[in-house]
Parts: structure tokens; C-alpha cells; sequence
């Protein structure tokens, strides 16, 4: 298959981005698909849940590497988690410091596209990116370098604000820095049998029909349990929002053509 590069993105905080990409790329992992996961976020949660120890190279050297005035080999140190038989690159807070780097350089939107272009990172089928919550820099480098991106919301009140303000941002990243983006699909998570869940889910339908994953994240304890052991859903034994990711997985393979 050719590669695909997801970023998975929402400006509002608390969505479940972060699950999102550790679940899914686990479901894409078990289809037998090579997967690598990039952590974009300072806060560094998905490093966390999969287990970083601190070691190795991180988002930040290699981003580090590739924008820096004078020619620097960029150290490919991946990481793996063989449970989840995922490769993938952590991120702490240093992110933070190359973000006033970053601001000065020429190109400064594509730099992860100038990363991921590098020979190592051909050996893989898909690239999930987990983006900060935030309008940041990052989060427009991670649309800058992605073939497609995957918008969680939660079924909650205000869902649909979060989703019309990154409309904006990425019409201008697709208008402007990367014609080639396209919308995978918008995926309801934490959803509950409550009124407002249904409300919620009822102005999604009406406004983003086409757009929406008839996959549906519910709101379970295991969610909670796989955080705390570090351990994805999919591979849980009996778990529902395993299969949920299982099918979502399914689903964006289908919607990219290649399922």
C-alpha cells in the first residue's frame, strides 16, 4: 500500500486524541499493517502510555535536526512497544523550547514533512501523528505532512465549536501548504446513552453526514484501565472499545482506498 499519514486533531482539549492514536494504530498494527506513532504533544501522554522510559531520541531532536542552520545527521532512534508491535517517537517537554526555534525558520510549516521524507521512515504502511490541543505550530506541521486527518469530539456540549474553528485552520493548511490534505472522517467518542449524547450526535448528523465514522467510541471503564496499565484496548481481553477500534480501523482503510 502507498503510505498514509494521519494526523489525528481537534483544537479542544479532552476528545480523546491521544487514545484515538495509541487504539488505532494498535487495530492497524493487529491488521498487519506496519505502524509508527509520532507524539507532538509536549505533555507527552501518548509517550507515557506506551510505556517510554525517558531514553532515546525524541520528536523534538529529530524536528531539532532537520531545521538547524548548518547540515546535522538526525539520529533515527525509534522506539518499539512489542505488545502493541508498534514503533514510535516520544515527546517531552523540550518540544517547548524548539517551538521558539521553530518560529524563526524559513519553512517553519513543513518541517515534520521534511522529517518523515527521510529513508527510515518509508519502511512503514501508515504514520499516525497525535497533535497537541491547541492551534500551535505543531498541530499545523502535523497537517502540513499528513495525507488525511481524523477529528475526535466528544459527545458533549460545545463538541461542535471545537470542530468549526479547526474547519478553519484546515482549509487554510489545505489551501495554502498541502493541497493533497483530505478529511478522513470526524469520530464521536465518549459517547453515552444520555440526552445529550444524542443530541449532540443528532447536529453532528445534520452537518457533517458524509464526514461522520459510523463507528461510535462509547464511554467505558476499560478506556480508564488501559491507561493505567498501558495497554491499548484492542489488546485487552474482552473488551468492547477493542472491537470499536478494530472497526474503525476497517473504516478508514476503506475511506483512503485501501481496504
Amino acid at each position: 500500500m502507498k503510505q498514509k499519514v494521519f494526523a489525528i486533531a481537534n483544537q479542544k482539549g479532552g476528545v480523546g486524541k491521544t487514545t484515538t492514536a495509541l487504539n488505532l494504530g494498535a487495530a492497524l498494527a493487529k491488521m498487519g499493517k506496519s505502524v509508527l506513532l509520532i507524539d507532538l504533544d509536549p505533555q507527552g501522554n501518548l509517550s507515557s502510555y506506551l510505556g517510554w522510559n525517558g531514553d532515546g531520541s525524541t520528536i523534538a531532536d529529530m524536528l531539532s535536526a532537520v531545521c538547524g542552520k548548518t547540515a546535522k545527521p538526525v539520529e533515527f532512534s525509534f522506539q518499539t512497544n512489542e505488545r502493541e508491535n508498534i514503533t514510535y517517537i516520544p515527546a517531552d517537554e523540550s518540544l517547548i523550547e524548539l517551538n521558539e526555534k521553530l518560529a524563526s525558520v524559513i519553512g517553519r510549516e513543513s518541517v515534520l514533512r521534511r522529517l518523515l521524507i527521510q529513508e527510515p521512515f518509508q519502511a512503514f504502511d501508515i504514520i499516525i501523528i497525535d497533535c497537541p490541543p491547541t492551534l500551535s505550530l505543531y498541530t499545523i506541521n502535523a497537517l502540513a505532512a499528513s495525507s488525511g486527518v481524523i477529528i475526535p469530539v466528544q459527545t458533549q456540549d460545545f463538541a461542535l465549536d471545537g470542530i468549526s474553528q479547526f474547519e478553519d485552520t484546515f482549509g487554510q493548511v489545505k489551501s495554502y501548504i498541502n493541497p493533497a490534505l483530505e478529511l478522513v472522517g470526524i469520530l464521536p467518542t465518549m459517547a453515552e446513552r444520555t440526552i445529550t449524547t444524542r443530541d449532540v450526535m443528532e447536529r453532528l448528523d445534520v452537518k457533517y453526514k458524509d464526514e461522520l465514522f459510523k463507528t461510535r467510541i462509547g464511554k467505558y471503564t476499560e478506556a480508564t484501565d488501559s491507561v493505567r496499565t498501558k495497554q491499548s484496548m484492542v489488546n485487552m481481553r474482552g473488551g468492547k472499545l477493542g472491537e470499536k477500534y478494530i472497526e474503525l480501523a476497517h473504516e478508514v482503510l476503506t475511506r483512503v482506498g485501501e481496504n
